[in-house]
């Protein structure tokens, strides 16, 4: 692997024959793409917007040489496209997010694959001992530790503080407060987008401003830490005590179901005979403990062993009977449980992490941007107001990662074992409407459109 500035190829694999992070995207993730960078570019203003389509073709219609030189527009090599500065639709910056969201943040399976494909990225950050040399883009100092990190890092204790400060409820009070410690001229560069509250396509249109829609119709500066839909957004993931990402179940509500509860609830805690006498679970040797058949987590299963490894195990509990006994037929429903709610989750999971990843690509593409008509001093405070912002979003979109690619393990073993298993027993329904009571009847658990399986 190489690593040229933050563009870098790389593929993390769960199993022999199915990546997981293929060239710094998820690849289980890309059915719903599209999708959302449709909601996002809507939310944004974006969706249909006439400036923005005029300014798109202002700068598609130029040759290689003449964007170069166009400050309002940039090339992408892999696309030989002119595109607009600030253009989600623009692969080589969703390139360059991807890469900047892997960026050593990942961890558990994926994190020591990851690790080294991204060194050389995190080397521009963390080489920097000074405030001066640490690149504006991709990086931020922070004055705390006297450290320069990659955007969005978990370790950099100025990004934790600041999200502890923006989960917190925020009063008007609070708000004036700290825009009345800008200078003048970051009032006006500030006040070029409060004039477009209530527009949402001139707001659109402005590279550093971004619109806050549902029910608040205010156009923000992209540096204002006030952002109602940010703080909300960063509210609903993020621990105010301690300024770190909140687990899914306590945030998703009805769109999620904790099937950890559920296999712990089946399986958890039963020795070696209990275990192997419940046709739910299965008892792993390698580890000494009993999982729901499917679990990610359990060692001797299909993500971790093999197909071949988990048939043959099979063969030895239920024999090679082509007839389906109760206990063949309970278990199916088990395993059909799992790979349907996992197929679920991460659908959800993919969503969410697409439309996260496009707001983090918003506001890293407005740091290209130069404020006209200000002093260097007002220019350097605009940038680094919108630096931190970045890298709040960043933050969040490189949680909603881990989800996403923890959600394609889960469903990628529970896939695998339930094909295992149908390729066994040929004689098993496949159509098991009885999947659903059994976790319906669970006392906390509800099966939504949309979950995150995280099994135990």
């Amino acid at each position: 692997m190489r690593a040229v500035a933050f563009v870098f190829a790389l593929v993390v694999s769960a199993s022999a024959t199915e990546p997981i992070v293929v060239d710094g995207e998820v690849a289980a993730c890309a059915p719903v793409k599209d999708q959302a960078l449709q909601a996002v570019s809507e939310q944004l203003g974006l969706a249909g917007n006439a400036a923005v389509e005029k300014s798109r073709a202002h700068c598609k219609a130029m040759a290689k040489a003449d964007c170069d030189t166009a400050k309002e527009c940039k090339y992408c090599d892999g696309d030989t496209t002119c595109w607009p500065q600030v253009d989600l639709s623009n692969p080589c910056d969703q390139g360059t997010i991807n890469n900047i969201l892997l960026a050593g943040e990942v961890t558990g399976d994926v994190g020591s694959a990851i690790g080294e494909a991204t060194s050389t990225v995190l080397a521009k950050c963390g080489e920097k001992t000074s405030k001066e040399d640490c690149p504006t883009f991709g990086c931020e100092w922070c004055g705390t530790s006297s450290t320069c990190h990659v955007f969005g890092s978990a370790h950099n204790e100025c990004l934790k503080e600041r999200l502890k400060q923006m989960a917190q409820e925020q009063s008007q009070a609070a708000v004036d407060a700290a825009k009345a410690q800008a200078s003048e001229e970051v009032k006006k560069v500030m006040e070029q987008c409060t004039t477009l509250n209530g527009n949402e396509t001139g707001c659109g249109a402005n590279d550093i401003c971004i619109w806050c829609g549902s029910t608040h119709n205010i156009c923000y500066f992209m540096g204002d830490k006030s952002n109602k839909c940010i703080r909300e957004r960063v509210q609903k993931h993020i621990d105010a005590a301690t300024g770190v990402a909140k687990p899914i179940a306590e945030w998703a509500g009805s769109s999620y179901t904790d099937l950890s509860a559920w296999s712990k609830g089946l399986c958890g805690g039963k020795d070696e005979s209990t275990c192997n006498n419940d046709v739910h679970c299965h008892y792993c040797s390698d580890s000494s403990s009993c999982h729901t058949h499917g679990s990610v987590r359990d060692p001797c299963g299909t993500y971790q062993k093999g197909k071949t490894a988990v048939k043959d195990k099979w063969n030895e509990v239920f024999g090679s009977d082509p007839n389906c006994e109760a206990d063949k037929v309970e278990t199916h429903k088990t395993l059909k449980e799992g790979a349907d709610a996992a197929k679920a989750n991460l659908q959800f999971a993919c969503t969410e992490y697409m439309k996260t990843k496009f707001f983090a690509q918003q506001s890293l593409s407005s740091l290209g941007e130069d404020v006209q008509g200000v002093s260097d001093s007002a220019q350097k405070q605009v940038q680094e107001s919108m630096s931190e912002m970045a890298s709040v979003n960043i933050d969040q979109a490189k949680t909603a990662l881990k989800d996403a690619i923890a959600s394609s393990n889960e469903s990628m073993s529970s896939a695998d074992s339930l094909a295992a298993f149908e390729e066994l027993n040929p004689c098993v329904d496949s159509d098991i409407s009885a999947a659903g009571p059994r976790i319906a009847s669970l006392a906390t658990l509800v099966v939504p459109a949309f979950m995150v399986v995280i099994f135990g």
